[in-house]
């Protein structure tokens, strides 16, 4: 799915729930950032990152010159407190105003506990966008099925659905 096809159909999603939180799974590089910040963009809906809102959080107490992205924070921080930092970040999204889209970073519904109330009260799209080459495919079909029953477990009863 080509990324205006991919940004029309997460429009329609939202469109379809127009006074809702929507919020965006999925691994790694699969487009959650990109296509956030798009569909806010055309909407005029706020638009968070959790990913840019740690590193923001990282440098107003360590300085900007402390990490230039999010890996560099989760090097600094190492995992434990990374991963509380995150579900820190996820807390504060919970009074995040509707309607607004968030993208959440890749591993935030696996560890950071605060994500379930989140997802459970937002409509949830993961994102399913990678690579069509032979190793990609592979990928895309493992690490979707991983996805997928994490996607369940934090929506539960809600709304959902895959781009």
């Amino acid at each position: 799915m080509s990324e205006s096809d991919s940004l029309a159909s997460l429009l329609g999603i939202i469109q379809s729930h127009p006074a809702s939180r929507v919020v965006l799974m999925g691994p790694q590089g699969a487009g959650k950032t990109t296509l956030g910040k798009m569909a806010g963009d055309v909407l005029g809906y706020p638009w968070y990152d959790s990913d840019a809102l740690i590193l923001a959080r990282f440098h107003d107490q360590y300085g900007k010159a402390a990490a230039e992205d999010i890996a560099a924070v989760y090097r600094a921080l190492g995992w434990w407190r990374f991963r509380y930092w995150e579900n820190q970040v996820v807390k504060q999204l919970l009074g995040a105003p509707s309607p607004c889209i968030i993208s959440l970073g890749g591993a935030t519904h696996v560890y950071a506990p605060a994500c379930r109330l989140l997802c459970r009260q937002s409509v949830v799209v993961g994102i399913n966008r990678f690579a069509s080459t032979t190793w990609g495919v592979f990928f895309r079909v493992q690490i979707m099925r991983y996805y997928a029953n994490h996607l369940l477990a934090c929506v539960g009863d809600g709304v959902s659905t895959w781009l």
